[in-house]
């Protein structure tokens, strides 16, 4: 394998740092089905989902994180009433992310109760 090193990257006109395309590009995204048995569509650096209960999900990285000092942005698609949350912190269901996985809980607007998601993504930036 070869490695390429540069300072800039540019296209003639405009020019940004390596550094900015390195830091700001997603480490691990996830587009699965959160009902019936859940099942990946497609992904990056996530090599399987864990269906915990209703809407309960904790998504498990195919290389770990350096630390648990990542972001997360979630959405859920075709879903007027989910609302899609992370880390779970509500008593003892408390589950806070690790460098091996993190936890989405999609729940109803109405009742705040875990309810499946048929379109559930997420997408991991460090």
């Amino acid at each position: 394998m070869s490695t390429i090193n540069a300072q800039n990257f540019g296209d003639g006109t405009d020019s940004v740092p390596a550094s900015a395309v390195i830091q700001g590009t997603a480490k691990a995204w996830v587009n699965f089905n959160g009902t019936g048995t859940v099942s990946i569509r497609e992904s990056y650096n996530v090599g399987s989902i864990t269906d915990n209960g209703s809407g309960e999900y904790t998504v498990n990285f195919t290389t770990a994180m350096p630390d648990v000092n990542y972001a997360v942005q979630t959405g859920i698609g075709n879903e007027t009433t989910h609302i899609c949350g992370l880390f779970r912190d509500d008593g003892p269901n408390q589950i806070a992310p690790t460098v091996s996985s993190f936890s989405i809980f999609t729940f109803t607007r109405v009742s705040s109760s875990g309810r499946d998601a048929p379109y559930v993504n997420a997408a991991v930036f460090r």
